[in-house]
C-alpha cells in the first residue's frame, strides 16, 4: 500500500512538473525575442517583444527589451519612448537607464547621456563601464578635466580598460598634446597592438608627424584587426596617399624647392581610389508598391509612388573591436539576462569619415507591368583620376554560403485581408518607418504567402533597413510567385551582396542577364562584385565595358575607363 501511494505521489509530482514547466506565452515570446535578437534578426524579434508587451504589459523586461530592438534598428524615437516605458515600471531599472543613456551618447546629446550614466553610477557604483560612459559624454560636451577624471575612475576599477586608456588619449589630442596622447594610445593597444581604435589612433598622430612609415604600417595594422570597418575605404586612399608620397620622394627629390616641402597632411576630402569605380549604384530597382487590381483599386484608378528617404550615414568610428565582450548586465534572480546595447556609441576620433554619396531612389509603382522605364539611383559624381595606378582587382573577399529556401507555394490565403495590411505598409514606408513597415508587409504575407506585392515590398523594405537576409528569403518567395520578375531577381542579387553571398549574388545577376542583357545596372554591379569581392579581373572587364558600350556618359564612366586602361597595361 505505501509503495501504491509512493508511486501516486512521484505521478503527482510529475504531473504538477509538468504543468509549471510550460512556459507561459508572454514569458516565450521574449525568449524567442532574446534569441532572434542575438541572431540579428531584428524585425522578426520585434514581432515577438510586441507580443511580449501586450501579454505582459507590467513587465519591465518585456519594454526594455522592445526597446533595444528598435534602438539596434536605428528607430531612436520608438526606442526612447518604450525604455522611458520600462522605467515607469521601476525607476531603478539600471538596464534600462544604462541602454537609454546609450542611445543619448549615441545622438550626441551629451548632457542628457551624462545625468542618465550618473544615475546608472548611484545605482552600480562598481561597474567601471559607467564611469567610461560618463567620461565620453564629458569628452563630447567638452568637459575635459571631467572627462579625465571619469576615465581615470573607470581605470582604478578595471584597471586595463582599453576603451578608457584610448578616452584619456583622445582627451589629451583635444588639448593638443599629441606626445602625450601617443603615450595613452599606447597602453590602449596591448602589448600585442590589438586594440583597433588605439591602433588607428596611433597612426593619425604618426601621419600628421609626417612619420609616413610608421602611419602606414599602424594604418594596415588597424584594416587587420577591424576588416569591416567603416573607415575602410578611406584608410586604403591614405595609405595610397602615403605610397605614391614616398615614392615621388625616391624618384625625384631634386625638384623640392628649398625651404618649401611638399606638404604631406592626411587627405580631408574624398577621391577616386582607381581600384575599380564606387559601388553606389547597386540600389534596389524602382518597382511597384501597390496594393494590385482589381481587389485593391477601381480600373483606372491612379497608381501611388512610393519614396524611400536617404539611408543613415556613419558619423564617426566606433570604439568597440570585433571580438570585444558585450555589454550584457545580468540581472540576478531571472533566467532572461538583458543586454545593454551591443554596439557602443561613436567615439570622438581624429579622422573624419568618408560620407557615402546620396542614395534617393524611387520605388515606382507599376501594377507589376515589365517595361517600365527605370529611374536611375544617384551616383556619386566623379573626381580626379591623377592617383597611383590601382591594383588590378582586389584579392578575392571570403563570402558565406547561401543556404537557398526554394519555398513551395501553398494555397492562396485571405488576399483581401493581406492588401488592407499592405496598405498600412505603404503608409509607413512613405513616411520613413521602415521597420514598422516591416512588421506590416510580413503580416500581410502571413495572411496569405502568395501575394507577390507583399514579399516584394518586404524584401524592399529589409534592404532599406540593412537586413540582407531578411530581404534575401522575402525575394525568394516573391520570385517563386513570378520567377521571371526582373525586379525581383536584381533585388535578391543585391539581398545577397549585402549579405556576404557574393558568389550567388554574382550568379543571380547572371541570371538578370540572361534575360535582360541590356540591363546596365546588372552589369554595373556584377563588374564591381567582380573586381571588388570575387577577384575576378576577366569578368569585371567584360561588364565594365558592356556598361560603357550601354551608356558611354555613365556616370562613372571616367573611372571604369581608367580601370580598363590600367588593367589592359598588366
Amino acid at each position: 500500500m505505501k509503495a501504491i501511494k509512493k508511486v501516486a505521489v512521484i505521478i503527482a509530482g510529475l504531473g504538477w512538473l509538468g504543468l509549471t514547466g510550460c512556459t507561459p506565452p508572454g514569458e516565450a515570446a521574449l525568449l524567442r525575442g532574446e534569441k532572434l535578437l542575438e541572431k540579428g534578426d531584428i524585425p522578426a524579434a520585434l514581432e515577438q517583444f510586441n507580443r511580449a508587451t501586450e501579454l505582459l504589459d507590467g513587465e519591465k523586461r518585456a519594454w526594455n527589451f522592445l526597446a533595444l530592438a528598435y534602438h539596434r534598428s536605428g528607430s531612436a524615437e520608438t526606442a526612447r519612448q518604450y525604455y522611458y516605458r520600462s522605467l515607469e515600471l521601476d525607476e531603478d531599472y539600471f538596464v534600462a537607464h544604462f541602454n537609454l543613456g546609450n542611445l543619448h551618447l549615441e545622438n550626441e546629446e551629451y548632457p542628457e547621456a551624462e545625468k542618465r550614466f550618473e544615475i546608472c553610477a548611484n545605482l552600480a557604483p562598481e561597474d567601471a563601464r559607467v564611469g567610461l560612459k560618463i567620461g565620453k559624454a564629458q569628452l563630447g560636451s567638452g568637459q575635459l578635466r571631467a572627462a579625465e577624471a571619469s576615465f581615470r575612475n573607470a581605470l582604478l576599477l578595471a584597471p586595463k580598460m582599453s576603451e578608457a586608456l584610448n578616452g584619456l588619449g583622445l582627451v589629451e589630442m583635444q588639448r593638443e598634446r599629441p606626445e602625450e596622447a601617443l603615450d595613452w594610445f599606447k597602453q590602449a593597444s596591448g602589448e600585442n597592438d590589438d586594440y583597433s581604435p588605439a591602433v588607428l589612433n596611433q597612426a593619425v598622430i604618426a601621419h600628421e608627424a609626417k612619420n609616413l612609415e610608421l602611419a602606414k604600417a599602424k594604418y594596415r595594422r588597424f584594416l587587420f584587426l577591424d576588416p569591416a570597418s567603416s573607415l575602410t575605404n578611406r584608410i586604403d586612399r591614405l595609405i595610397g596617399a602615403i605610397d605614391e608620397e614616398l615614392r615621388r620622394k625616391e624618384e625625384a627629390p631634386e625638384l623640392e624647392e628649398p625651404g618649401g616641402e611638399e606638404s604631406t597632411e592626411p587627405e580631408t576630402t574624398v577621391a577616386v581610389t582607381g581600384e575599380s569605380p564606387e559601388e553606389t549604384p547597386s540600389e534596389p530597382h524602382p518597382e511597384e508598391s501597390v496594393d494590385p487590381e482589381p481587389i485593391s483599386t477601381p480600373p483606372g484608378e491612379p497608381v501611388e509612388t512610393v519614396e524611400v528617404s536617404d539611408p543613415p550615414v556613419v558619423v564617426a568610428e566606433e570604439s568597440g573591436a570585433p571580438g570585444e565582450t558585450p555589454e550584457e548586465p545580468a540581472e540576478s534572480g531571472t533566467n532572461l539576462p538583458e543586454e545593454t546595447v551591443t554596439a557602443p556609441p561613436a567615439e570622438p576620433s581624429v579622422i573624419e569619415p568618408v560620407k557615402p554619396p546620396d542614395q534617393n531612389p524611387v520605388i515606382a509603382e507599376n501594377n507589376g507591368e515589365e517595361g517600365n522605364d527605370v529611374e536611375q539611383p544617384t551616383i556619386e559624381e566623379p573626381g580626379t583620376t591623377d592617383q597611383p595606378l590601382p591594383r588590378r582587382v582586389l584579392p578575392r573577399e571570403p563570402g558565406v554560403p547561401y543556404a537557398y529556401l526554394s519555398p513551395v507555394l501553398p494555397a492562396s490565403g485571405d488576399r483581401i485581408g493581406a492588401i488592407e495590411v499592405h496598405r498600412q505598409g505603404n503608409q509607413s514606408f512613405r513616411a520613413g518607418r521602415t521597420m514598422e513597415a516591416i512588421l506590416f508587409f510580413r503580416k500581410a504575407v502571413t495572411l496569405d504567402a502568395t501575394f507577390f506585392e507583399g514579399h516584394f515590398n518586404l524584401g524592399l523594405s529589409a534592404l532599406k533597413s540593412g537586413y540582407g537576409d531578411v530581404a534575401a528569403e522575402a525575394y525568394e518567395w516573391a520570385l517563386a510567385i513570378r520567377p521571371d520578375h526582373r525586379h525581383a531577381r536584381y533585388n535578391f542579387a543585391l539581398s545577397l551582396e549585402r549579405g556576404r553571398h557574393f558568389t550567388e549574388a554574382a550568379a543571380e545577376l547572371r541570371t538578370v542577364l540572361q534575360a535582360h542583357p541590356d540591363d546596365l545596372e546588372a552589369h554595373f554591379v556584377l563588374a564591381n562584385l567582380a573586381a571588388k569581392k570575387l577577384g575576378d579581373a576577366d569578368t569585371a572587364r567584360t561588364h565594365y565595358r558592356r556598361v560603357l558600350e550601354l551608356n558611354p556618359n555613365h556616370p562613372q564612366a571616367m573611372e571604369i575607363r581608367y580601370w580598363l586602361s590600367v588593367d589592359d597595361l598588366q
